[in-house]
């Protein structure tokens, strides 16, 4: 078998592929000494630009301002790569990602928002050292908008580069000059593929060159305290088919775990969109009267790489607290349930904050954990959460824990 070279991720393939089994990209396309075939795709474009350049370079020298841009960049191109981004290009004092292409995802809007968000987090640390030790303040703006593209590859052979090009990549370009500094701005139809994810604040329309209507846009202020769904269609909901055995079923599992209050586990698996999402949703309305809570975890494709992210969702439900509650509000709930068992906080809550995600609400802490137990951190980690989880009082009921969904490897 003759292996050729993908054009676009760079990755072996075999040479009677007409797509890349890696990226999706068209093959049948991209031979040496030919023009490319662009393709149409449905991409999230990102455009990012830094703050108060002009100013701060007037008070640096060139090698400061390179420097300081340089690891601006790798921390933003570093949240990109966390979400299986793509940078299209630097622009000095900015850059341009893509969620879409060449590698498209499911989610890929709801991917674009969260590393928008994150990348303000990611920068506060660089902020406040380059302000303290420079005199100089600095934010970024984003624009994100989704919609069709161009994709391919132009320059010509010698010169070529995979880029996009469309209405949809200048829109996202004007709602990141539009953006106020520190702020995230995207467009409606960005909007309208996450609105149930994120906590959204409406702007006012905002006229741009070329467009003749103003455009309705959006600032999201992060996660939103109860996330709904992106499946299904508003306002139609079509009877559950050829699943009335397997909801008996499990509905009587439930029963058996409220009778007895014994562990049990109940495996629903099979090929994407066969139903399994909506078998747990049609579980969980039929057990509504059963004496039991219902904890919700999923491992999320652009997570799988963050150990322990199931464990935190698991104690994140049974503790009650949400990712978009404050961090003073997230300390203090974690602190009151460490007392509430009389547990040793200095034990066990460095290893609660790290399943949780939350390591930073206490960072000497967490510091001291790491240096004790260094190559065995993650193994203390499972199994402090494991034993977090054991401790909840048997008081509250059995619990039900549903979309519980292996990483990919």
């Amino acid at each position: 078998m003759t292996i050729r070279e993908c054009p676009v991720c760079g990755r072996s393939i075999p040479s009677e592929y007409r797509f890349c089994g890696h990226c999706g990209a068209r093959l049948d396309a991209a031979l040496p000494g030919t023009d490319s075939i662009n393709e149409q795709r449905e991409v999230t474009v990102m455009f990012v630009d830094v703050t108060n350049f002009t100013a701060a370079a007037q008070v640096m020298d060139s090698e400061q301002v390179f420097s300081w841009m340089d690891e601006t960049m790798r921390l933003l191109a570093d949240v990109v790569d966390r979400y299986e981004g793509t940078i299209d290009k630097f622009t000095g004092d900015g850059l341009m990602a893509l969620f879409g292409v060449p590698t498209a995802h499911e989610n890929d809007p709801e991917r674009a928002v969260r590393a928008a968000l994150e990348m303000h987090d990611t920068l506060a640390p660089l902020r406040a050292r380059v302000t303290d030790e420079r005199g100089v303040s600095f934010q970024v703006r984003i624009g994100l908008n989704s919609g069709s593209v161009v994709a391919g590859t132009i320059g010509g052979e010698r010169h070529g580069e995979y880029t996009v090009l469309g209405d949809a990549v200048n829109l996202a370009s004007r709602l990141e000059k539009a953006a106020e500094p520190g702020t995230v701005l995207v467009s409606a139809t960005t909007y309208e593929r996450t609105r149930p994810l994120f906590a959204y604040q409406a702007r006012p329309p905002l006229s741009v060159k070329g467009v003749s209507e103003p455009l309705q846009t959006y600032r999201p202020l992060g996660l939103a305290a109860q996330p709904g769904s992106l499946r299904g269609i508003a306002g139609l909901h079509a009877p559950l088919i050829s699943r009335a055995t397997d909801l008996a079923n499990l509905h009587a599992c439930l029963a058996a775990v409220c009778a007895d209050s014994r562990r049990r586990v109940a495996l629903i698996s099979g090929a994407a969109g066969l139903g399994k999402s909506r078998l747990v949703s049609e579980l969980r309305q039929a057990s509504a009267d059963l004496p039991l809570r219902c904890i919700q975890a999923a491992c999320l494709s652009h997570t799988r790489h963050t150990p322990l992210w199931l464990a935190g969702e698991l104690l994140r439900g049974l503790l009650m607290i949400s990712r978009a509650d404050p961090p003073t509000e997230r300390a203090a709930l974690q602190a009151a349930f460490i007392r509430h068992h009389r547990l040793v906080a200095a034990e066990l809550l460095p290893y609660l904050r790290h399943a949780m995600g939350d390591a930073d609400l206490d960072p000497e802490a967490a510091e001291r954990a790491e240096r004790r137990f260094a190559g065995e951190m993650a193994a203390q980690l499972y199994r402090r959460a494991i034993e977090l989880m054991e401790i909840y009082p048997a008081s509250q009921g059995p619990r039900a824990v549903r979309n519980a969904r292996p990483q990919e490897p």
